[in-house]
Protein backbone atom coordinates (compact mmCIF):
# COMPACT_ATOMS: atom_id res chain seq x y z
CA UNK A 1 0.00 0.00 0.00
CA UNK A 2 3.01 2.04 0.72
CA UNK A 3 4.29 1.80 -2.28
CA UNK A 4 1.67 2.32 -4.27
CA UNK A 5 1.02 5.71 -2.65
CA UNK A 6 4.62 6.53 -3.55
CA UNK A 7 4.25 5.88 -7.07
CA UNK A 8 0.48 7.90 -7.45
CA UNK A 9 0.86 11.11 -4.87
CA UNK A 10 3.34 12.88 -6.93
CA UNK A 11 1.62 12.22 -9.83
CA UNK A 12 -1.87 13.33 -8.34
CA UNK A 13 -0.22 16.51 -7.23
CA UNK A 14 0.86 17.36 -10.57
CA UNK A 15 -1.84 16.66 -12.36
CA UNK A 16 -4.08 18.57 -10.23
CA UNK A 17 -1.62 21.53 -10.05
CA UNK A 18 -1.67 21.33 -14.01
CA UNK A 19 -5.89 21.19 -14.32
CA UNK A 20 -5.47 24.07 -11.55
CA UNK A 21 -3.15 26.15 -13.57
CA UNK A 22 -4.72 25.94 -17.23
CA UNK A 23 -8.26 26.78 -15.98
CA UNK A 24 -7.17 29.60 -14.50
CA UNK A 25 -4.59 30.99 -17.10
CA UNK A 26 -7.33 32.57 -19.08
CA UNK A 27 -7.75 34.64 -16.35
CA UNK A 28 -4.53 35.78 -15.25
CA UNK A 29 -1.19 36.62 -16.62
CA UNK A 30 1.26 33.42 -16.23
CA UNK A 31 5.15 33.73 -16.15
CA UNK A 32 6.81 30.22 -17.01
CA UNK A 33 10.25 29.49 -17.11
CA UNK A 34 11.68 25.87 -17.85
CA UNK A 35 15.55 25.44 -17.87
CA UNK A 36 18.30 22.76 -18.85
CA UNK A 37 21.41 22.04 -16.75
CA UNK A 38 24.30 19.56 -17.07
CA UNK A 39 26.21 19.00 -13.84
CA UNK A 40 29.34 16.79 -12.81
CA UNK A 41 28.73 16.83 -9.04
CA UNK A 42 27.65 13.38 -8.77
CA UNK A 43 30.41 11.10 -8.08
CA UNK A 44 28.64 8.48 -9.07
CA UNK A 45 27.94 9.64 -12.98
CA UNK A 46 31.92 10.15 -14.50
CA UNK A 47 30.80 12.67 -17.33
CA UNK A 48 28.08 14.47 -15.58
CA UNK A 49 24.24 14.24 -15.85
CA UNK A 50 21.66 16.49 -17.09
CA UNK A 51 18.91 17.78 -15.15
CA UNK A 52 15.95 20.32 -15.55
CA UNK A 53 13.90 22.87 -13.55
CA UNK A 54 10.78 24.45 -14.33
CA UNK A 55 8.96 27.65 -12.76
CA UNK A 56 5.68 28.40 -13.27
CA UNK A 57 3.98 32.01 -11.58
CA UNK A 58 0.43 33.10 -11.67
CA UNK A 59 -0.47 36.66 -10.86
CA UNK A 60 -3.67 36.58 -8.63
CA UNK A 61 -3.55 39.83 -7.99
CA UNK A 62 -0.90 43.16 -7.41
CA UNK A 63 0.43 41.39 -4.23
CA UNK A 64 -0.62 37.77 -4.36
CA UNK A 65 1.28 35.13 -6.37
CA UNK A 66 0.67 31.62 -6.78
CA UNK A 67 3.93 29.35 -8.24
CA UNK A 68 4.72 25.94 -8.83
CA UNK A 69 8.24 25.07 -9.39
CA UNK A 70 10.76 22.30 -9.56
CA UNK A 71 14.51 23.04 -8.70
CA UNK A 72 17.28 21.44 -9.62
CA UNK A 73 20.27 20.96 -6.79
CA UNK A 74 22.45 19.07 -9.17
CA UNK A 75 24.23 15.87 -8.26
CA UNK A 76 20.37 14.22 -9.14
CA UNK A 77 18.52 15.99 -6.41
CA UNK A 78 15.74 18.08 -6.82
CA UNK A 79 13.27 20.97 -4.66
CA UNK A 80 9.31 20.71 -5.53
CA UNK A 81 7.09 22.87 -4.50
CA UNK A 82 3.53 24.87 -4.90
CA UNK A 83 2.66 27.65 -2.76
CA UNK A 84 1.44 31.25 -2.52
CA UNK A 85 3.71 34.48 -2.34
CA UNK A 86 1.47 37.55 -0.39
CA UNK A 87 3.54 41.27 -0.88
CA UNK A 88 3.60 44.12 -0.21
CA UNK A 89 5.69 47.26 0.32
CA UNK A 90 7.58 46.09 3.09
CA UNK A 91 7.40 42.82 3.28
CA UNK A 92 7.15 39.30 1.58
CA UNK A 93 6.36 35.98 2.77
CA UNK A 94 5.67 32.92 0.61
CA UNK A 95 4.89 29.30 2.47
CA UNK A 96 4.41 26.58 0.03
CA UNK A 97 4.36 22.67 0.34
CA UNK A 98 7.67 20.55 -0.39
CA UNK A 99 8.74 17.21 -2.06
CA UNK A 100 12.57 16.81 -1.42
CA UNK A 101 14.21 14.43 -3.85
CA UNK A 102 17.63 12.78 -1.99
CA UNK A 103 19.41 10.17 -3.61
CA UNK A 104 16.33 8.58 -5.20
CA UNK A 105 14.33 9.22 -2.04
CA UNK A 106 10.95 11.71 -1.76
CA UNK A 107 10.50 13.03 1.09
CA UNK A 108 7.53 15.51 1.79
CA UNK A 109 7.53 18.62 3.62
CA UNK A 110 7.06 22.33 3.75
CA UNK A 111 8.82 25.14 2.73
CA UNK A 112 8.52 29.20 4.07
CA UNK A 113 10.54 32.13 2.71
CA UNK A 114 10.26 35.58 3.89
CA UNK A 115 11.76 39.45 3.56
CA UNK A 116 11.78 42.45 5.33
CA UNK A 117 12.37 45.55 3.41
CA UNK A 118 14.05 48.56 5.20
CA UNK A 119 13.50 51.30 3.16
CA UNK A 120 14.85 51.21 -0.43
CA UNK A 121 18.53 50.45 0.98
CA UNK A 122 18.57 47.46 2.62
CA UNK A 123 16.28 44.15 2.89
CA UNK A 124 16.34 40.87 5.14
CA UNK A 125 15.87 37.34 3.86
CA UNK A 126 15.06 33.89 5.49
CA UNK A 127 14.54 30.73 3.67
CA UNK A 128 13.69 26.98 5.53
CA UNK A 129 13.00 23.90 3.83
CA UNK A 130 11.77 20.74 6.25
CA UNK A 131 11.33 17.33 4.42
CA UNK A 132 10.61 14.29 6.20
CA UNK A 133 10.12 10.45 5.39
CA UNK A 134 6.73 8.90 5.74
CA UNK A 135 7.70 5.71 7.33
CA UNK A 136 10.24 6.74 9.73
CA UNK A 137 11.72 10.14 10.45
CA UNK A 138 15.55 9.55 10.73
CA UNK A 139 15.79 7.70 7.44
CA UNK A 140 15.55 10.49 5.02
CA UNK A 141 14.45 14.13 6.57
CA UNK A 142 16.41 17.33 6.00
CA UNK A 143 16.29 21.08 7.08
CA UNK A 144 17.55 23.72 5.06
CA UNK A 145 17.90 27.31 7.13
CA UNK A 146 19.46 30.33 5.02
CA UNK A 147 19.41 34.14 6.21
CA UNK A 148 20.50 36.96 4.05
CA UNK A 149 21.37 40.69 4.08
CA UNK A 150 20.71 42.65 1.12
CA UNK A 151 22.27 45.99 0.26
CA UNK A 152 20.19 47.70 -2.62
CA UNK A 153 22.35 50.48 -4.83
CA UNK A 154 22.08 52.42 -7.51
CA UNK A 155 23.01 49.68 -10.04
CA UNK A 156 23.36 46.56 -8.06
CA UNK A 157 22.23 44.09 -5.19
CA UNK A 158 24.95 43.00 -2.76
CA UNK A 159 23.85 39.76 -0.75
CA UNK A 160 25.42 38.28 2.32
CA UNK A 161 23.70 34.92 2.81
CA UNK A 162 24.59 32.15 5.71
CA UNK A 163 23.08 28.94 5.26
CA UNK A 164 22.87 25.58 7.55
CA UNK A 165 22.09 22.17 5.64
CA UNK A 166 21.10 18.65 7.62
CA UNK A 167 19.91 15.44 6.30
CA UNK A 168 19.36 13.24 9.01
CA UNK A 169 19.50 9.45 8.22
CA UNK A 170 20.11 5.76 9.93
CA UNK A 171 23.40 6.47 10.13
CA UNK A 172 23.80 10.06 11.92
CA UNK A 173 23.69 13.60 10.51
CA UNK A 174 25.51 15.07 7.55
CA UNK A 175 25.48 18.86 8.48
CA UNK A 176 26.95 22.09 6.98
CA UNK A 177 27.71 25.62 7.03
CA UNK A 178 28.31 27.68 4.12
CA UNK A 179 28.41 31.12 3.88
CA UNK A 180 27.91 33.26 0.39
CA UNK A 181 28.70 36.69 -1.21
CA UNK A 182 26.21 37.60 -4.38
CA UNK A 183 26.63 40.76 -6.47
CA UNK A 184 24.15 41.80 -8.98
CA UNK A 185 24.87 44.20 -11.25
CA UNK A 186 22.36 45.89 -13.90
CA UNK A 187 21.95 49.45 -15.48
CA UNK A 188 18.06 50.93 -15.78
CA UNK A 189 16.18 50.52 -18.67
CA UNK A 190 19.09 48.51 -20.45
CA UNK A 191 17.87 44.56 -20.39
CA UNK A 192 21.31 43.11 -19.43
CA UNK A 193 22.25 42.07 -16.00
CA UNK A 194 25.73 40.58 -14.48
CA UNK A 195 25.96 38.20 -11.71
CA UNK A 196 28.75 36.96 -9.74
CA UNK A 197 29.42 34.83 -6.74
CA UNK A 198 31.48 33.39 -4.19
CA UNK A 199 30.92 30.97 -1.47
CA UNK A 200 32.69 28.46 1.47
CA UNK A 201 31.33 25.16 3.18
CA UNK A 202 32.28 23.38 5.94
CA UNK A 203 30.87 19.88 6.67
CA UNK A 204 30.68 17.49 9.04
CA UNK A 205 28.93 13.71 9.95
CA UNK A 206 27.90 12.90 13.32
CA UNK A 207 28.72 9.15 12.78
CA UNK A 208 32.50 10.03 12.24
CA UNK A 209 33.99 12.68 14.83
CA UNK A 210 37.09 13.31 12.82
CA UNK A 211 35.34 13.95 9.40
CA UNK A 212 35.83 17.19 8.32
CA UNK A 213 35.47 19.03 4.74
CA UNK A 214 36.20 22.53 2.89
CA UNK A 215 34.90 23.85 -0.61
CA UNK A 216 35.13 26.71 -2.09
CA UNK A 217 32.68 27.69 -4.93
CA UNK A 218 32.20 30.37 -7.94
CA UNK A 219 30.46 31.13 -10.38
CA UNK A 220 27.97 33.86 -12.55
CA UNK A 221 25.79 34.36 -14.88
CA UNK A 222 24.36 36.60 -17.88
CA UNK A 223 20.68 37.76 -17.64
CA UNK A 224 19.07 39.49 -20.38
CA UNK A 225 15.28 40.13 -20.45
CA UNK A 226 13.54 41.54 -23.52
CA UNK A 227 9.97 41.86 -21.80
CA UNK A 228 7.71 39.80 -24.48
CA UNK A 229 10.92 38.88 -26.31
CA UNK A 230 11.48 36.30 -23.07
CA UNK A 231 13.50 36.69 -20.68
CA UNK A 232 17.09 33.91 -20.71
CA UNK A 233 19.51 33.34 -18.23
CA UNK A 234 23.12 31.65 -19.34
CA UNK A 235 24.59 30.37 -15.46
CA UNK A 236 27.82 28.71 -14.51
CA UNK A 237 29.70 27.45 -11.47
CA UNK A 238 32.41 25.22 -10.13
CA UNK A 239 34.22 23.93 -6.99
CA UNK A 240 37.86 24.55 -7.76
CA UNK A 241 38.83 23.68 -4.58
CA UNK A 242 38.01 21.27 -1.66
CA UNK A 243 39.83 19.96 1.16
CA UNK A 244 39.46 16.43 1.21
CA UNK A 245 39.57 15.62 -2.93
CA UNK A 246 42.23 13.74 -4.43
CA UNK A 247 44.26 14.45 -7.48
CA UNK A 248 42.50 12.05 -9.36
CA UNK A 249 39.18 13.69 -8.87
CA UNK A 250 38.09 16.34 -11.65
CA UNK A 251 36.80 19.73 -10.68
CA UNK A 252 32.78 19.60 -10.66
CA UNK A 253 30.82 22.12 -12.31
CA UNK A 254 27.48 23.05 -13.66
CA UNK A 255 26.51 25.29 -16.78
CA UNK A 256 22.75 25.91 -17.05
CA UNK A 257 20.67 28.18 -19.39
CA UNK A 258 16.92 29.45 -18.71
CA UNK A 259 14.51 30.66 -20.86
CA UNK A 260 11.55 32.75 -19.51
CA UNK A 261 8.43 34.06 -20.89
CA UNK A 262 4.90 35.42 -19.97
CA UNK A 263 1.52 33.96 -20.97
CA UNK A 264 -1.51 36.73 -21.35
Amino acid sequence: MKIILKKLLPKKILSYSVLFFCCTIQFFAVDMELGFQWDTYSSAKEYGVPGFSFLLTENLSENIKMSANIENLYALNYNAKAGVEISGKYFMIAPSFLFALRSGKISPGISLNGMINFGSLISLAAYTNFAFSPSYFSSNSLIDVKSAIIFHTKNSDIELSYKYAATFNSSGTDSNHSAKLDVLAFEYGFPFKIDIFFGAGGYKESYDASYFDLDVDVGGALLFDFQKGGRYTLKGECEPFRMLRTSEEKVPFAISLTVGFTLE
